[in-house]
């Protein structure tokens, strides 16, 4: 009875993901972006590290999908496939949502929702890499990271500022020298924290 409920359950839980992900390919992306971000305001943290994790899943198949509409010439409806047609709406929900996921890192003490939070902002620098303005903010608060004492969170703050540096090209030598500064200066004087901070 026990081993039969669990099957229950896992088919139950698989049959929910295909039904989220088939939902999730036929949205608006500012609709979609901005539900992650309600869902990121929950209360129950696991909530926020699940819609994560189905937006790392979600970016992710967008590549696929830009691959499939190119070898297949387009064959299938522009509407299942909204990703490839972002409009400044969808752009500035991508902006907003990036912002979002930095809070939880900077707010978050787990270790898990750190790093989910980290590798989504790896995949979206990689699939959105027009969004080259707010990925300049996430490598300065990526790259303020890499001093953690958490390997688990350092070594993923890593691997995602080489993506972030790919992004940025040579404007991301100058933000992170101002990081550095900014770090150095506020060191030497911390009296000036507050006034360097703001």
């Amino acid at each position: 009875m026990l081993f039969s409920s669990c099957i229950m359950r896992k088919e139950l839980k698989e049959t929910t993901r295909a039904v989220v992900k088939n939902i999730t390919m036929v949205m608006i992306p500012s609709v979609y972006f901005k539900r992650i971000i309600k869902l990121l305001h929950h209360f129950d943290k696991s909530v926020g590290k699940k819609a994560l994790g189905l937006l790392y899943d979600s970016s992710r198949n967008h590549e696929k999908v830009s691959l499939m509409l190119k070898d297949k010439n387009a064959s299938r409806s522009r509407s299942s496939f909204s990703w490839l047609h972002m409009d400044e709406s969808s752009q500035e929900s991508v902006n907003e949502m990036c912002l979002e996921i930095l809070r939880v890192l900077d707010d978050s003490s787990n270790t898990s929702l750190k790093v989910a939070a980290v590798s989504v902002l790896e995949i979206l620098a990689e699939r959105f890499p027009s969004n080259s303005s707010i990925f300049g903010v996430c490598l300065g608060s990526i790259t303020r990271c890499i001093t953690s004492h958490n390997m688990a969170v350092t070594s993923s703050c890593l691997r995602t500022s080489v993506a972030l540096i790919n992004v940025l090209g040579p404007k991301a030598l100058t933000i992170l020298f101002l990081e550095k500064l900014e770090s150095v200066m506020i060191l030497s004087l911390p009296d000036k924290k507050e006034y360097l901070i703001n």
